[in-house]
């Protein structure tokens, strides 16, 4: 009875870790849903992705320069003469208020002022001022309009738009930027995944180690206790299941950090819950020599930076070349005005005034302006150099990378070679030992130079999934899933 309540308590564990626990800790995880993972909950991305919003917002605030300007001047003067001219009043008294709107128009450079006047002079004249009936009060209104633009220098607003068109090139920096920004991120963090795959793969030789291990040092007992090996033979089989089991462990704990590590990088807890879900030992297809050349130094990302400055200093150079140029203004002008002694009859403001003039301003020399236009040159070469040395920077990363992978396909060909190897002299070594012609020592040897073998060639194909990450990092195919 007892015997039986035993089986039934066996099946119902049995039952709940097939139905509750494999589907928690039986769920994978690949390298590209861990990076979308990082992608979205990582607070990196969107601190980057507010770097061209931030110099977009600069660029907003050069167009603040066009806003309609309203100013005004209330005043109020009181002043007594000193002349001892009879016609000119013994005190004077002046109220008056003047209000100005004024605007740039960055299309074209020109600048239109309107304006509104109105004063009010009160005299306090001599008898023989009064005699010839001068009056004390003088009322004045007046509205004026003005409109300047240039001819030479700013043609069309040129200079006047010239910050805002730089700052263009300064966002399309920011973007590209935050784009490199966030896909070595996101190399660093495909790295911890490989090194946790890489690891993972170990755990399973070690693990497959220690089972082989379990059972040799159960039969070795066996056969010790019959008196059919030495006390030797037991103890040696011991030993490899200890060491089996201590490497088990020490795996098991890097796992453990790696995953917790993964964790906290994306904010989930589906690493700590996961296995690697990542074909290590599938060697990727290497790019066209001449693509990937014609990529890099057309396409990339880092290169693209400096052609985005190089813009950027061609249109610093115009503008220096603009300030070479003379200032020519032509200026235009009128208004509406009216004096009278009553302020009823000055209300009305129809007395015209028109005016045109050009103004003119060219400094002897101009050095200022043909040392600036000598020096954004000079900024220019200097960048195609920098371009040119990009250029082949980015060229011999990538064909040093290529050939560590070609290196490292070789040496995984070799890896292989070696496990069969180490497994046919495994299978010799347990022939013998069977037969009674070999040592259980050769057997224990030749299975841990076959688990170092098989560690290796993990150890390898990790490295060599390192390398290709660095690749599609340096292709720009990082951040997009890897399809460039």
């Amino acid at each position: 009875m007892r015997g039986e309540t035993m089986k039934y308590k066996i099946i119902l564990v049995t039952i709940f870790r097939l139905f509750f626990v494999v589907p928690l800790f039986g769920q994978t995880l690949a390298l590209d849903e861990y990076l979308e993972l990082v992608k979205q909950n990582h607070p990196f991305f969107k601190e980057e992705s507010f770097n061209a919003k931030i110099e977009r917002k600069t660029q907003d605030a050069f167009l603040g320069k066009a806003d309609w300007v309203i100013s005004g001047k209330p005043y109020a003067q009181y002043e007594k003469t000193a002349t001892t001219d009879p016609f000119t009043g013994k005190s004077v008294m002046a109220v008056g208020s003047e209000l100005k709107l004024e605007k740039l128009f960055l299309n074209t450079g020109g600048r239109l002022s309107l304006g509104w006047e109105y004063n009010y002079l009160y005299q306090r004249l001599s008898d023989e001022a009064k005699a010839f009936q001068i009056p004390p009060n003088d009322f004045q209104h007046r509205f004026t309009a003005s409109y300047s633009f240039p001819l030479l220098q700013n043609l069309e607003g040129s200079l006047d738009r010239l910050e805002h068109e730089l700052k263009e090139f300064d966002i399309d920096l920011a973007e590209i930027k935050t784009l490199e920004n966030q896909e070595n991120f996101l190399l660093s963090a495909g790295n911890k995944f490989m090194e946790w795959a890489t690891l993972n793969e170990q755990l399973k030789i070690a693990n497959d180690e220690l089972k082989i291990n379990k059972r040799q040092f159960a039969y070795t007992k066996r056969k010790y206790a019959a008196n059919l090996v030495t006390r030797a033979d037991m103890l040696g089989a011991k030993e490899a299941l200890e060491t089996s089991r201590e490497t088990v462990r020490f795996l098991k704990g890097e796992c453990a950090a790696l995953q917790t590590y993964l964790s906290v990088l994306a904010s989930s807890k589906q690493p700590l819950t996961s296995a690697p879900r990542f074909d290590l030992y599938k060697q990727a297809s290497l790019p066209n020599a001449s693509s990937l050349s014609e990529f890099l130094t057309s396409k990339s990302r880092l290169l693209q930076a400096l052609f985005q400055q190089k813009k950027q200093l061609l249109r610093i150079n115009e503008g220096y070349k603009d300030l070479e140029k003379p200032q020519l203004y032509l200026n235009l002008s009128g208004a509406f005005q009216k004096s009278r002694s009553k302020f009823s009859k000055a209300i009305l403001a129809n007395k015209p005034r028109m005016g045109v003039a050009l103004s003119f301003e060219f400094p002897i020399g101009n050095r200022t302006a043909k040392a600036n236009v000598e020096k954004s040159k000079l900024q220019i070469l200097q960048l195609d150099e920098a371009i040119c040395a990009g250029k082949i920077e980015l060229e011999a990363v990538a064909s040093q990378i290529i050939m560590q992978m070609q290196t490292m396909q070789s040496v995984l060909t070799l890896n292989r070679e070696q496990i069969e190897l180490a497994k046919a002299r495994t299978l010799e070594e347990k022939k013998l030992y069977n037969q009674g012609r070999g040592a259980l020592n050769f057997v224990l040897l030749s299975r841990k130079n076959e688990q170092t073998a098989r560690f290796t060639y993990a150890q390898n194909a990790g490295k060599y999934h390192l390398l290709a990450l660095q690749l599609n990092a340096l292709t720009d195919s990082l951040l997009d899933g890897g399809n460039r």
